[in-house]
């Protein structure tokens, strides 16, 4: 075969591949999985058997409670009941009790078993109990009126501790009891997939009562979902706050982490009454992806209310592209909006769409950008770029949705990867189940579902 020939062939090949129609790719069903409070990261423990100085390791409270450790307001605590009464409680060093919660119920299992309260910065804590491998919601507890979990000086005057017939315990960073709003972490400014030693991050909200943003990784060629972190929101008034449904880049021009997020932590649980303009810009010099991070956040000031961000830089017309979930009179549609800063400046300049929308998203297909979203019409819908202009569905083998959970308004998560995966194309998405037995209205789903395409 001469040179040329070969040349021909290659240039064949790419421009086939840069012809790929999203909606003619048939996403099969590779993995599923939901998580309840199994994909953690230790914190602190309580383990009086593998002590010598105990009450040096474990103090002794005037109130007495025996103290684990510290407190962070977006987090799993767990103790291990093996007789009644018991309780876990949040107190300072000088036996004050900010938030005590017994371990008490009808519905409690017979000891032994484990008693779960989960944090989630201000919004109502949800406590569970887990036996011979269950989890069932126990109930939802009041916050006392003069406790402010989300305070960030809480952390150093509150410690986590525990009473009675409790033999062991431990604080953990959590996926949760359901994932959802995933969102792959990109780097650059064109939506390239982020990748560290092999393994993809994306974002989710993790769902207690409430939510807060988690990080989690894998290898695109496994579904080996490892938790990596949680991040929280500071907006400079004291609060750690737990925004939502973010979009995540390393801008490696300017050498720092950059993004959106939904500011639910604005709102009540019934997530009303949020601040106007529903979206943050926010920022950190530190890498956002594994521990326990702190991002700085301001509004983006945009009027009404919007969801689901996700941006790219268009750089023939030199503007930031924000796609996302706008609410409208007749319901949630995607729009897209431009600046020529990221951090705010954002005017529309496609849509709204006519199809409901959420989980907005763009990405990259064959080095051509489009803009994918979920619907309440069980669908992902796919858009043209800049115009959002129908070019049809994702279809899959398997859809995150049945007759047995109708819900269709989940995030279509999508990606190209390199020559040498299995599949040319990833997608990572959600259902919306909810989790048993929670009082309404709540926003408790799903669990992760993870297709390819080639």
């Amino acid at each position: 075969m001469s040179r040329f020939t070969s040349l021909l062939l290659v240039l064949a090949a790419g421009t086939l591949w840069a012809g790929v129609d999203p909606a003619s790719l048939a996403f099969a069903r590779l993995a599923s999985r939901r998580f309840m409070l199994d994909n953690e990261l230790t914190l602190c423990e309580y383990l009086p058997g593998k002590t010598v100085a105990r009450t040096v390791q474990y103090p002794a409270l005037t109130n007495g409670l025996t103290v684990v450790g510290g407190y962070w307001p977006a987090a799993h605590y767990r103790a291990h009941v093996t007789s009644l009464p018991a309780e876990i409680a949040f107190s300072t060093k000088d036996g004050e009790v900010a938030m005590r919660f017994p371990v008490e119920g009808a519905d409690l299992p017979k000891p032994p078993f484990d008693f779960s309260v989960l944090m989630t910065c201000g919004h109502r804590p949800a406590t569970f109990t887990t036996k011979d491998g269950e989890t069932r919601l126990l109930g939802i507890a009041q916050i006392p009126d003069k406790a402010r979990p989300r305070l960030r000086e809480n952390m150093q005057n509150w410690k986590f501790c525990v009473g009675g017939g409790v033999a062991s315990a431990r604080a953990s960073l959590s996926a949760g009891i359901g994932q959802a709003d995933v969102r792959f972490v990109t780097r650059g400014r064109d939506n390239a997939l982020y990748m560290e030693n092999g393994r993809a991050f994306f974002t989710f909200s993790a769902r207690a009562y409430g939510a807060y943003q988690a990080v989690a990784s894998f290898d695109p060629s496994l579904f080996d979902v490892r938790l990596e972190g949680v991040i929280l929101f500071d907006y400079g008034d004291g609060e750690l706050r737990n925004d939502l449904a973010s979009h995540l880049f390393l801008d490696d021009e300017e050498g720092f982490w950059k993004g959106y997020a939904s500011n639910f932590s604005t709102g009540s649980d019934a997530l009303g009454k949020r601040a106007e303009g529903g979206l943050n810009a926010v920022w950190s010099e530190r890498s956002p992806l594994h521990g326990l991070v702190v991002m700085r956040a301001k509004p983006l000031g945009l009027k009404g209310m919007n969801e689901d961000p996700c941006v790219t830089w268009d750089k023939e017309k030199r503007q930031w592209s924000l796609f996302v979930s706008e609410f409208t009179p007749k319901g949630i549609r995607a729009s897209l909006l431009q600046s020529p800063e990221w951090d705010g400046g954002f005017r529309a300049v496609a849509g709204p769409v006519a199809q409901d929308s959420t989980g907005t998203t763009i990405a990259r297909i064959g080095g051509v950008r489009y803009c994918f979203s979920g619907s309440a019409d069980r669908a992902c819908y796919v858009y043209s770029y800049p115009d959002l202009l129908m070019r049809g569905k994702l279809h899959f083998d398997f859809p995150p949705w049945d007759d047995t959970c109708r819900n269709g308004r989940v995030w279509p998560c999508i990606a190209e990867l390199p020559h040498g995966y299995p599949f040319r194309y990833v997608l990572l998405t959600m259902d919306r189940a909810n989790f048993p037995g929670m009082p309404k209205p709540n926003w408790t789903y799903g669990g992760l579902c993870f297709y390819g395409a080639n």
